[in-house]
């Protein structure tokens, strides 16, 4: 409902994509609350299709653009995700209020963030997994939190940077691998913080490909590796694959 809201606006006017991880996380089920179509209308604007959806007044229109207006049109689709970037906060807060739901945030999920020295950034259902760590590490003394990057496209760079700034390191966990290179959650925030005047040690996690377990003692561990590198400097390698048979 709430990429509707925003993908239906004036500012937008462009598709999205709802992700979940794949393989077994995705043959997977689980109690989910829809709201009845009343309450859905209640929350969604009245739909007014622009001139491309309007049936009622069809028209033709070329479905491939010539080379003399395809970089404008580029940019129309640049700056209508830079519009979504600040519509989707919004919608998340007004549906948190419109249903009495928890706020998960617009572009991030911080929790535990604040005064956090090291931070955990994952996506998707590590997010959820990665608070129980959190909880159980701060019980133990350790100052961590955890960043869950709700949305990717588009990327939530200024949130990001101001959440980084008050971190010593950030522990990317991905459950992807751009072959040959590194993943790609870590290549987005790495490039982001790169002209930080004081930028905190990144380190990257590949775990949980094929939908292989990332438990929550294994997101404790590579918590405490991240302390145990900054406190001592030792072990530090920029990409690390977790549990993987050798």
């Amino acid at each position: 409902m709430k990429a509707y809201r925003v993908c239906e606006d004036q500012k937008v006017l462009m598709p999205a994509m709802i992700c979940l991880e794949g393989f077994i996380l995705s043959h997977t089920s689980m109690p989910i609350k829809i709201p009845d179509q009343k309450e859905i209308d209640g929350f969604l604007p009245p739909f007014k299709p622009g001139w491309m959806l309007d049936v009622e007044n069809p028209v033709s229109h070329g479905n491939i653009v010539s080379p003399e207006y395809y970089m404008e049109l580029r940019y129309l689709m640049h700056e209508a995700l830079e519009n979504a970037k600040q519509l989707i906060p919004e919608a998340a807060r007004q549906y948190s209020e419109k249903f009495g739901l928890p706020d998960y945030g617009g572009l991030i999920e911080e929790y535990m963030c604040d005064d956090a020295e090291v931070i955990l950034v994952s996506m998707g259902t590590i997010g959820s997994e990665a608070k129980l760590a959190v909880k159980k590490l701060r019980e133990e003394g350790y100052r961590v939190g955890s960043a869950r990057i709700r949305v990717f496209r588009p990327f939530p760079r200024e949130a990001l940077r101001e959440m980084a700034v008050r971190a010593s390191a950030l522990a990317i966990i991905d459950r992807d691998i751009s072959f040959g290179m590194e993943g790609v959650l870590f290549s987005e925030v790495r490039s982001t913080l790169f002209d930080l005047p004081k930028k905190p040690l990144t380190k990257n996690f590949i775990a949980g490909l094929g939908g292989r377990d990332v438990t929550q003692s294994d997101i404790e561990e590579i918590a405490k590796k991240t302390f145990r590198i900054l406190e001592t400097g030792v072990g530090f390698e920029e990409i690390e694959w977790v549990n993987m048979r050798r």
